[in-house]
């Protein structure tokens, strides 16, 4: 997000004013309004249009020109206070002050309420649908939106597929918003065991800087306390979690006074190129396809495995928490994943990637390297599977397996 309004890359939604960047949604994505957008804009240039046919027409009349000097706009008013004719021209002064050059309207955009449940910053065009804290051991340490309460578990599961299978640390969950189709993002950072998070729609540094306050104020809640949070009463945890929210709001001021002069910051890699290490397709949570290229990937697989079994089961693995992934966070976010990405080293990813095809079909791919490669990918296997999906999966394998087929032998050389 580039910070500075400039109209040609912005748009602001005439109901709540909210800052939109490009590409423009048809859906305004503040989770508070979700208007349409278009609909707004067209609704908006009618009334300019029949304000300024009236005005027009107004001072056509030799009477009301009588009472009229010419000015920048064309006229200036010298009406009676209670003359009919006041409100159009005051409707018209308006439309002549966006069009004369230096002269603008005073709108003072509605500021953040940090006691709602989706902390909306309109200026800024960022939104917070939750924050949160959730232990190794799955303890919910704080949830602020309890309408997102799901993202606890989510992300402690996303945790553990991140050190296991994709045998690194968790970063982030990118996802498509299906009302508004806003990209948003699930951000963490895991710190002594403990995992902070933040969803919502918002740059990534000013995230970093929430989530880096947010393990200061939970060790300021929690001061004082000589036991492990697996030990916390019921009481303990409530109190803990009431502390943290005043802390959280404090650090939300904070925040919106600073966020104008932070910049964005892209999620860096000094990979030039992406490797492809696995491919998926299934219907629905059907698994249809699934195959591994290389030796890349361990996922911890028991030593005592038989090497022929040992693609099999690996493939199988994959497979299941990919597809658990995607049921579960369409089904508890309303929201389709795009990709996470897990940290292996400095400025080293690894990404579980997500496309949704037509007719509830999904293709997924494990990869590291640099994600800006994987559009022209991506492109390419669509088209691939474009005679399979469109139909409903009903059974019949055979032209998965001839698919199948095609992406290995596609995949022969895996780096972009």
């Amino acid at each position: 997000m580039i910070f500075g309004y400039n109209k040609d890359n912005y748009l602001v939604c005439k109901n709540c004013f909210y800052k939109i960047s490009k590409p423009f949604p048809k859906v305004c994505p503040n989770p508070n309004c979700l208007k349409p957008l278009e609909e707004e804009e067209a609704k908006e240039k009618k009334e300019e249009k029949s304000a300024a046919g009236s005005f027009a027409d107004n001072i056509m009349n030799k009477n009301i020109q009588k009472q009229m000097d010419p000015n920048e706009f064309g006229m200036i008013e010298r009406l009676p206070p209670n003359s009919s004719h006041v409100k159009e021209i005051e409707i018209s002064k308006k439309l002549a002050s966006k069009k004369i050059r230096g002269v603008k309207i005073k709108r003072k955009p509605p500021k953040a309420n940090l006691d709602d449940k989706v902390v909306v910053i309109p200026s800024s065009g960022q939104y917070f649908k939750n924050f949160g804290i959730v232990t190794e051991d799955r303890i919910t340490l704080y949830n602020k939106n309890p309408d997102f309460s799901y993202i606890s578990e989510l992300s402690a599961n996303l945790d553990y597929i991140a050190s296991s299978i994709l045998e690194g640390e968790i970063n982030r969950l990118i996802l498509r918003s299906e009302k508004s189709d806003a990209i948003e993002k699930i951000l963490y950072l895991k710190d002594n065991g403990i995992l902070f998070f933040i969803y919502g729609m918002f740059p990534d540094k000013q995230a970093s800087f929430l989530l880096n306050e947010m393990t200061k104020k939970l060790r300021d809640a929690n001061r004082g306390q000589d036991k492990e949070f697996k030990d916390f009463e019921k009481l303990e945890l409530n109190t803990l979690s009431r502390n943290f929210d005043n802390g959280l709001k404090s650090i939300l001021r904070n925040y919106i006074q600073l966020e104008s002069v932070m910049t964005p910051k892209q999620l860096p890699t000094v990979a030039e190129t992406l490797r492809i290490d696995y491919v998926g397709m299934s219907y629905k949570s059907i698994g249809i396809i699934s195959k591994i290229f290389g030796d890349e990937l361990n996922m911890g697989m028991a030593k005592d495995v038989p090497p022929e079994q040992k693609e099999d089961l690996q493939e199988s693995m994959i497979t299941a928490q990919i597809e658990a992934i995607a049921a579960n966070t369409i089904a508890n976010t309303q929201a389709i994943p795009v990709y996470l990405s897990v940290k292996l080293g400095y400025e080293k990813f690894r990404y579980l990637l997500f496309e949704k095809l037509r007719n509830d079909y999904y293709l997924y791919m494990l990869a590291e390297g640099n994600i800006n490669k994987y559009e022209s990918v991506v492109e390419m296997l669509v088209e691939m599977t474009d005679t399979v999906v469109d139909n409903p999966f009903k059974g019949d394998l055979a032209p998965f397996s001839k698919l199948k087929k095609k992406f290995v032998e596609f995949f022969q050389i895996r780096t972009f």
